[in-house]
């Protein structure tokens, strides 16, 4: 029996299965954990990691005949949540242990080390090689690496050349065998296709595959949405990436400075965002299609933070939260070089909602409705709040300074005090029982900013029985058709081909909850 806060196990058909276990029983922005292995024969627990610092739910794979692991963990104890997690292999037959991360340590990883692993597996049922999918600077590469080669502690790459900066997904396990690989490949230029190759050549055959489509009547039509990468320095020079997504190439290029436009901050912030022309169009945790089919583009900064940028970036907003990262959302948002009187929303969702609601605090020009999810606005009330101390301890310090009156450092990223600033439309979406970002947050800040008056338009929204994001098909619904609806009204845009609800549109300031 796995314990209760057991991650996803992998089984040899032969007689062991593998598995992670969180160390906390509340939800950790760290994921801190240990990887542990289980013999049926007897029925035996063994932890075969020491200090494995973040691991992940499908973090640990094990061969067909049960002799070798290949495991997903950073062994980091200071910045777990901001240190990338490497591939690391074990022979069961040779030790039991992984021991702390050396330059002997056997480690698997492919393409750049500052890459962010996203899918890993064994290659098939009878070989110990590994397939390793990672995503660096917004580009996906898949590899395969010879798990039992490569000299002392090493593992050498085989000559599957076809499968080198392939835009292999990253959501969708490749087949590989000895002389054939087959894999899905995701662009920013096209959808979702798959890919055959071999391993002695670099041609490879291409197959469409069927994609969902909009009724002939609505356009446009899915098969014109595009999506761009765009690059910016932000005002510190730093060199910034994002992606630009929109319904048409002609809205892209020659209207793009004066189409509408909604800013999407992600959440994590440490978590990677490889570009897919098909985030364009897919139902993912934050759809832009009905902004698309609307009229609007749809602007994603990677802004510091982010994973698949190396360790540098990833922790460059340490200490600097609301502050360094939104510079590079905001001076990303000059680069598109959008007309003066363009208007320009904001939506994201937890650390996102968080960065909404400071965008509209800090800069009321440049925003003209927003949308925060599942956000908070005060660090150190949340912390205490959720019982999740490690987010405080790597981005801020010790939540155990008191009083905070006596460490500007621990509270200069809250926006707590700034609620008051904002003066354009928010919108607040959030679950009932998020245990993350507790709702406790979105009520403070609704009430703040309502009580500016009806001059500043505010609406909180609850949904019942859902957690940190929207699980249930009709709140998700409900959250694309409000969402839509509020920055139709409030940034005064037309409505495109009849897409936004009516019946949303005339909404008023208020609290509720949705059933």
């Amino acid at each position: 029996v796995l314990p209760r806060a057991a991650a996803a196990a992998s089984a040899a058909p032969t007689f062991r299965i593998v598995f992670g276990a969180y160390l906390n029983h509340v939800p950790e922005e760290a994921e801190r954990g240990e990887y542990f292995k289980v013999d049926t024969s007897d029925g035996a627990v063994c932890q075969i990691t020491t200090g494995a610092g973040r691991i992940e739910e499908h973090g640990i794979a094990i061969s067909s005949d049960g002799a070798r692991a290949v495991l997903h963990a950073n062994f980091e104890s200071k910045r777990p949540i901001t240190t990338h997690m490497r591939l690391w292999s074990i022979d069961f037959s040779a030790t039991t242990t992984i021991p702390t991360p050396t330059k002997q340590s056997p480690t698997l990883i492919s393409g750049n080390v500052e890459g962010f692993v996203e899918l890993f597996g064994f290659c098939g049922a009878d070989t110990r090689d590994v397939y390793v999918v990672t995503s660096h600077k917004s580009k996906t590469y898949l590899n395969c690496l010879c798990s039992c080669g490569g000299g002392k502690g090493g593992c050498g790459v085989t000559d599957h050349d076809a499968l080198q900066e392939s835009n292999a997904s990253p959501s969708c396990p490749p087949l590989i065998s000895r002389d054939k690989t087959c894999w899905i490949e995701e662009s920013p230029r096209e959808f979702a296709r798959l890919v055959i190759g071999r391993s002695s050549s670099k041609q490879c055959r291409i197959a469409p595959l069927p994609h969902p489509q909009m009724p002939p009547d609505l356009r446009p039509a899915w098969n014109d949405f595009v999506c761009t990468r765009v690059e910016w320095r932000a005002s510190d020079g730093k060199e910034i990436t994002g992606f630009l997504f929109s319904a048409s190439a002609a809205r892209l290029n020659e209207s793009m400075a004066s189409t509408p436009l909604l800013v999407h901050a992600h959440g994590g912030p440490a978590i990677s965002m490889p570009l897919r022309r098909s985030d364009a169009t897919n139902a993912t945790r934050y759809p832009y299609r009905h902004y698309l089919a609307a009229g609007f583009n749809v602007f994603t900064p990677c802004f510091r933070g982010t994973l698949g940028f190396g360790d540098g970036f990833a922790q460059a907003n340490i200490g600097g939260q609301g502050i360094s990262d939104l510079d590079d959302l905001v001076t990303g948002v000059h680069a598109l070089k959008l007309r003066p009187d363009t208007p320009v929303g904001i939506f994201g969702g937890s650390y996102g909602g968080y960065m909404t609601l400071r965008a509209l605090s800090e800069h009321p020009k440049m925003f003209a409705a927003g949308c925060a999810m599942y956000g908070f606005v005060h660090n150190r009330f949340m912390t205490f709040e959720g019982g999740d101390f490690t987010w405080e301890t790597e981005y801020l310090g010790s939540p155990d300074r008191w009083p905070l009156s006596d460490h500007a450092d621990a509270t200069r990223s809250d926006i707590f005090d700034k609620l008051c600033d904002i003066s354009a439309p928010t919108l607040l979406l959030h679950g009932e029982d998020d245990d993350i970002c507790t709702p406790s947050q979105s009520h403070v800040a609704y009430h703040v900013i309502s009580r500016k008056g009806p001059d500043v338009p505010c609406e909180l929204v609850v949904y019942p029985g859902e957690g940190h994001g929207f699980c249930k098909p009709h709140f998700r619904r409900d959250r694309c058709e409000r969402s839509l609806a509020w920055f139709l009204k409030h940034m005064k845009v037309d409505v495109d081909g009849g897409v936004a609800p009516q019946s949303l549109l005339n909404g008023s300031s208020r609290s509720t909850s949705v059933t």
